[in-house]
């Protein structure tokens, strides 16, 4: 029906885990059952029981999934901008 992928990362700062939620695939037949949102609660489960700071939710500007994350009142990060290099990298 669907999976998602989660990330472990430390922050040195506060010397805690935190989750990076990078995919929620739900298999076409099966959209509309809110599965998308079952595996979004399970990441926030997945990170309470691993005693994670925090759970981030990475997903591309034009990928559809960022409408179910701002539907249930996830913000969007406006202090923090990321940049990619390895592809410059040979």
């Amino acid at each position: 029906m669907g999976f998602t992928q989660i990330y472990p990362m430390f922050l040195s700062v506060s010397m805690q885990k935190l989750y990076v939620l990078k995919d929620i695939y739900v298999d076409p037949t099966h959209k509309g059952k809110g599965i998308d949102k079952i595996l979004l609660n399970r990441g926030k489960e997945y990170t309470v029981e691993h005693h994670g700071k925090s759970l981030i939710l990475e997903n591309e500007i034009n990928n559809t999934g960022k409408h179910l994350y701002e539907r249930l009142g996830k913000l969007k990060d406006l202090q923090y901008l990321n940049y990619g290099c390895l592809s410059e990298i040979k």
